[in-house]
């Protein structure tokens, strides 16, 4: 999802950067997050939805696989039913119980 938002493949280098994932937690991080949107599109996209699928990208990626969101849970985000996760600005590391659901 975060791939089709951005562009980019996951293991492409950007900038410091050698996950897309990393570099998109840093633009969150840095208040910038829609800066990930792929440039190819021109501004020609509804921000909010760019928001909810990076948001819900970032949710996807949690290092610990039972904190990501369950199937019934991204459908509903996807459908707008259901708001986006709540992701901090730092990636939690590895053990880590800090992304909400």
């Amino acid at each position: 999802m975060m791939q089709v938002i951005c562009g980019q493949r996951p293991w492409t280098k950007i900038g410091d950067f050698q996950l897309l994932v990393d570099w998109v937690c840093y633009l969150h991080r840095d208040r910038r997050l829609l800066e990930a949107v792929d440039g190819r599109l021109g501004g020609d996209y509804i921000a909010e939805e760019a928001q909810r699928l990076l948001f819900l990208g970032l949710a996807c990626s949690h290092p610990i696989v039972s904190e990501r969101p369950k199937t019934q849970a991204i459908v509903q985000i996807l459908s707008g039913s259901v708001s986006p996760p709540q992701v901090p600005p730092f990636k939690p590391p590895f053990g880590g119980r800090q992304w909400a659901r």
